[in-house]
């Protein structure tokens, strides 16, 4: 199996040191700003599936989605994509950011929080899901010091939260996939 990638949209495009959630492993950012759901079905995925033969991929997409799309529709292309890549290799691990609940979106939270809610339920056991309101909330308020002057994007300061908080949690996931990997595959 090969290596780390991240997909998705330009919440991980920009995460500017994304590779220190990783550490000691390889991984590759390859998430596209502006896209949505539809651009990560199979007409984008197997291409990139096909040549990158990844491990595992990360994915946060959907936030480009929710003013745009029916709430149905985006569940939908979520587990589209979660499908696809499970179809094309079940060995690959899937890892999925939750929807962030920017203060541009505010009117839209509680989209948010269905499309997130229910996408985490969905999942297949061994999937991880990381809920981003443990960076971007603080004892349920928004940390608006974590949001650019669009009231989307993210300064340096919540990059580095993120990846303070994540990379435990992604090292253990990955850590068990490895050791999973090592029963089924011995020497």
């Amino acid at each position: 199996m090969g290596d780390i990638v991240l997909i998705g949209s330009s919440i991980f495009e920009l995460w500017y040191n994304y590779d220190k959630a990783f550490p000691g492993r390889k991984a590759r950012n390859l998430a596209i700003g502006g896209t949505t759901t539809r651009d990560w079905l199979d007409e984008t995925l197997r291409p990139l599936l096909r040549k990158e033969k990844p491990g595992e991929i990360i994915l946060y997409v959907g936030s480009n989605d929710i003013l745009v799309h029916e709430e149905e529709e985006i569940k939908n292309n979520l587990l589209a994509v979660r499908n696809s890549i499970f179809t094309y290799d079940p060995r690959i691990g899937f890892a999925y950011f939750s929807i962030i609940k920017a203060p541009g979106k505010r009117g839209q939270w509680d989209k948010i929080e269905r499309i997130n809610s229910w996408f985490r339920d969905s999942l297949k056991r061994g999937d991880f899901f990381y809920d981003t309101d443990r960076v971007f909330f603080i004892n349920g308020r928004l940390r608006e010091d974590y949001f650019l002057e669009d009231l989307t994007h993210h300064p340096p300061e919540a990059y580095d939260a993120l990846v303070d908080d994540v990379t435990g949690r992604l090292t253990d996931w990955l850590d068990q996939r490895e050791s999973q990997r090592d029963r089924q595959n011995p020497v």
